[in-house]
């Protein structure tokens, strides 16, 4: 692991110098920000140590630089006298920790030890969206590693757009390996009277459209993980049919009299609060205590806000290389906004912000403007006002006219795409 310290003060340099080697890191010296640069530009750098108060550039002006070029290189301030409110407003930026100059030896060394432990998850995680750096995540992402070579059926609970789905990403290759098969199913859109069918199978003319057999998605699910999301949208008779599965091990598709022996892991999502749900009658006590052997509750957005930022920049890096936008930034007006917002679709939301705005700036730098922004929630008619043509002339471009795509990153209607594009006559 490469750690690159920047720092004017060559005696500074060296201590830090001394203890990255006695941890078993590899250490890089920079004594500015442009010279940092180089070292960026031509080697690999896990690490980022960087002080606040240099000559040339100050350390906030440089790790805004280093969140819009490398935004998954963590960061830590270093904090001398009379630079602490400078380190206040670097981890609220977005900057990973911060040490101060003073501090002892160990001070520097858990620091180092608890950034090196992140890189660490995230690169197990290999998951573009799985980024974290709040404590709460990091005690959660601790448990799910727990489960590691365990087949235990999982309860994950939270909010709508926490996360869940990507967090059951983490645990099934943790659990079952990154070759094995991984089967999502929304329960929500999942209609009672076809349950049975999709989730079991079927054989040939088992019902009028049966043409072909069908294996169905728990035995797709055969040595990889079955992914049940809102799970407590689940109609009675659909718990039933499910809780039979989990009892036995076996299904029997449609058609067929034959049961056929499964085996997958299982791991459960959902919103809503599955005990108050038995309690009112609504979910079965039985199929509860066998989806929830353990149960892991992802904390919403407004709870981890050490997360809200280098979540953004990295969508924001996302979006912009995957349209061509070249390189954007965040203004500090923004990022003030980003930080106090609530989120409330957590993020989800986070990340359809920060694309739509991508897509509609036209500068480098994505801006607060009050009257755009009474809610993060925007729609087309908030943001587009007179320069709608030049827009959608813009999105046409960089979707290749597909309307399926534009109403995504528009956040509206294909209906409306069309209505828009006939109106201008694109």
């Amino acid at each position: 692991m490469n750690i690159l310290v920047v720092d004017d003060e060559k005696n500074i340099r060296r201590v830090m110098e001394i203890i990255i080697t006695e941890m078993g890191f590899t250490f890089t010296g920079a004594e500015d920000p442009e010279k940092a640069m180089e070292v960026l530009e031509k080697s690999p750098v896990d690490i980022l140590v960087l002080d606040i108060k240099m000559p040339k550039m100050d350390g906030i002006s440089f790790l805004k630089i280093v969140q819009s070029q490398y935004p998954e290189i963590p960061v830590i301030m270093l904090s001398g006298h009379g630079t602490v409110s400078g380190a206040v407003e670097s981890m609220k930026i977005g900057a990973a920790d911060f040490i101060e100059k003073n501090g002892d030896e160990e001070q520097i060394r858990s620091v180092l030890r608890k950034t090196a432990e992140m890189i660490r998850w995230r690169k197990s995680a290999d998951e573009g969206d799985f980024l974290f750096r709040d404590s709460k995540m990091i005690r959660l992402v601790k448990k799910a590693d727990s489960l590691s070579g365990k087949k235990i059926n999982l309860l994950l609970t939270g909010e709508n757009g926490v996360g869940k789905e990507v967090i059951a990403h983490y645990i099934h290759r943790k659990t079952m390996g990154k070759g094995a098969p991984f089967i999502p199913v929304n329960c929500g859109a999942l209609p009672e009277g076809l349950f049975e069918s999709e989730m079991f199978g079927f054989e040939k003319g088992a019902f009028t459209g049966a043409d072909t057999k069908k294996k169905g998605k728990i035995r797709a699910a055969e040595g990889g993980t079955l992914f049940l999301d809102e799970i407590g949208d689940l109609s009675p008779k659909s718990q039933i049919s499910l809780l039979r599965v989990l009892q036995e091990n076996q299904v029997t598709p449609l058609g067929s009299v034959t049961p056929l022996s499964v085996d997958f892991n299982l791991i459960t999502a959902t919103n809503k609060d599955l005990t108050m749900m038995v309690m009112n009658r609504k979910f079965r006590e039985d199929l509860y205590f066998r989806v929830a052997v353990m149960e892991l509750d992802i904390p919403p957005l407004r709870e981890r806000r050490e997360d809200i930022m280098p979540l953004a920049v990295h969508f924001l890096h996302q979006v912009c290389t995957k349209y061509g936008l070249g390189k954007k930034g965040i203004h500090p007006d923004l990022e003030k906004f980003m930080l106090h917002y609530t989120w409330p679709g957590n993020v989800r939301e986070l990340k359809n912000f920060v694309e739509r705005l991508a897509v509609l700036s036209e500068g480098e730098t994505l801006y607060y403007k009050e009257t755009d922004l009474k809610n993060a929630r925007m729609d087309l008619n908030s943001l587009l006002d007179k320069n709608e043509k030049e827009i959608l002339s813009r999105v046409i471009r960089m979707t290749g006219g597909d309307r399926e795509k534009m109403s995504r990153l528009l956040n509206i209607p294909v209906k409306e795409v069309k209505e828009r594009l006939q109106r201008h006559e694109l």
